[in-house]
């Protein structure tokens, strides 16, 4: 819940299965979680106070029903709701990417059931997209151009890559330079606090908070391009910009 009291923007999903093991197929499923949570953040979406949703897939229930726990107002888990969705026995099966990915739109579903369309298209984006979409972290003017950015999540081993792009008011041109490389895939959260334009060069300032620092120090070399570095391409697939509170 924001300090103002108004509800949370969803900005996880986590996903869990009864039989505690890691299965083929999870870290895909993750990452369609996780991309998710995110386009949905960007469009204004939550389930509540919780910006967390944690899914359990549980072979006890009845392929796809959905049980959600009720909201909790705990110091421990006040932040994230709970819900289990029935998978069959075999799961994760030869499908576990399929069926782990009706079952995080299930849930969502079933805690809102008026943005049930909503949902369905935002689902259809992130999986079309795949490693492709792009999330927007950080957008500024300059008297010329509009600087935008940009994150991934990428399936693990994968990494997800830190993006800056230029569009060019006057002709609405998009350039972009070479990625950073993130060791996780919300690390451009910390990094992309503020943008410096000057001296041709743009430049990325992280939080200001330990975790920030400690990312920063492993990138210093990377949040640092000169325009020369921008090269032209075409506009990506990108959320509106997220916003964590």
């Amino acid at each position: 819940m924001t300090r103002d009291g108004r509800p949370s923007r969803i900005k996880d999903i986590r996903l869990f299965h009864r039989a505690d093991q890691d299965w083929d197929g999870v870290h895909e499923a993750t990452a369609f979680a996780r991309r998710l949570a995110w386009w949905l953040n960007g469009e204004g979406f939550g389930i509540g106070h919780d910006p967390a949703l944690y899914v359990t897939f549980d072979s006890g229930l009845a392929p796809g029903v959905v049980v959600a726990d009720p909201p909790t107002f705990t110091p421990d888990d006040w932040w994230f709701r709970e819900a289990s969705v029935g998978v069959p026995d075999d799961f994760p099966g030869d499908d576990a990417v399929g069926t782990a990915e009706f079952g995080v739109v299930a849930c969502l579903k079933a805690l809102k059931p008026d943005d049930t369309e909503f949902i369905d298209r935002a689902a259809q984006i992130v999986r079309v997209a795949g490693s492709e979409c792009r999330f927007l972290l950080k957008t500024t003017e300059t008297s010329r151009d509009v600087v935008e950015v940009s994150t991934t999540v990428g399936t693990w081993p994968q990494p997800s890559l830190l993006y800056v792009g230029l569009t060019e008011k006057s002709t609405g041109s998009y350039r972009q330079a070479p990625p950073a490389e993130l060791a996780f895939y919300d690390d451009g959260v910390l990094l992309a606090s503020k943008v410096r334009i000057a001296r041709r060069k743009v430049d990325l300032l992280p939080r200001t908070s330990v975790p920030a620092r400690i990312v920063a120090a492993s990138h210093a070399r990377e949040l640092s391009w000169h325009v020369d570095d921008f090269v032209d391409a075409e506009r990506p697939l990108m959320s509106s910009v997220l916003k964590f509170r």
